[in-house]
């Protein structure tokens, strides 16, 4: 694994490189400077980055026991934006929602939740994450 420490939009347009995984590991978009990497240019940009079966990670603030209809529907608008991108998108709930966007269908259902189901048992996600529940975005 390599980390690339610079501006991601820059290093995306700039690079010939492909990835399997992209993580966007900022924090919530509360400012123009954030909200750049939560929109479906972005997206279009780190799906042209990924190999055939990549996927971009990324994550957001929620909560555990309550969604209010504003969070729900900032939320429901990250779904639906990389939805718009990705054919395979997967939400896994808790105070943080983790989404993930697979470049082709079969790569975030299978692998992707295979690992996390693993992981619950070695108390790597929070317990709320390995709860079977159906968690879905109108």
């Amino acid at each position: 694994m390599r980390v690339h420490v610079t501006d991601g939009r820059l290093f995306l347009k700039t690079t010939a490189s492909t990835f399997d995984v992209i993580i966007v590991n900022l924090p919530d978009p509360q400012t123009a400077q954030l909200n750049r990497f939560y929109t479906l240019e972005f997206f279009q940009e780190a799906a042209r980055k990924l190999t055939g079966s990549g996927v971009l990670a990324l994550r957001l603030t929620a909560a555990e026991d309550y969604i209010s209809p504003e969070l729900a529907a900032f939320l429901g608008s990250i779904h639906k934006t990389l939805h718009a991108v990705f054919p395979e998108v997967t939400a896994i709930p808790g105070e943080t929602v983790h989404f993930f966007g697979a470049r082709r269908t079969g790569v975030s259902g299978g692998r992707l939740r295979g690992a996390v189901w693993r992981g619950c048992g070695r108390g790597t996600w929070q317990p709320a994450t390995c709860a079977s529940t159906t968690f879905r975005f109108a």
